[in-house]
């Protein structure tokens, strides 16, 4: 009974060795920390940038020469339900304006 328990000892200490070799490396870890925390910041920062500079993304939308007129043809009561309309109001009821896919038009 002796002979099993140590063999039993060697087998989980010779488990614990393999186990820390094929674990990273204890010296790779801060590096891989800081790449993470820059990777994790410029992410951040980009998104930032993206709604800040992007006019698309604003009630005001582009305006200048790059502007485009985002005319509805139709008019939805879930505008008025979101309160998209009290909001950002966007012109409604112009003929030849865009209409989205999923919004079924009035009448149908």
């Amino acid at each position: 009974m002796i002979g099993r328990r140590s063999g039993h000892t060697a087998d989980c200490v010779r488990a614990r060795l393999v186990a820390a070799e094929v674990g990273p490396c204890p010296t790779r870890a801060p590096r891989i920390l800081t790449a993470t925390r820059i990777y994790t910041v410029a992410a951040i920062v980009f998104l930032v940038a993206m709604a800040l500079g992007s006019s698309q993304y604003r009630c005001g939308g582009h305006t200048g020469k790059d502007g485009f007129g985002f005319n509805l043809r139709y008019d939805s009561p879930m505008f008025r339900e979101l309160h998209i309309q009290q909001t950002c109001p966007w012109p409604v009821n112009v003929p030849g304006g865009w209409w989205p896919d999923v919004l079924p038009r009035p009448g149908e």
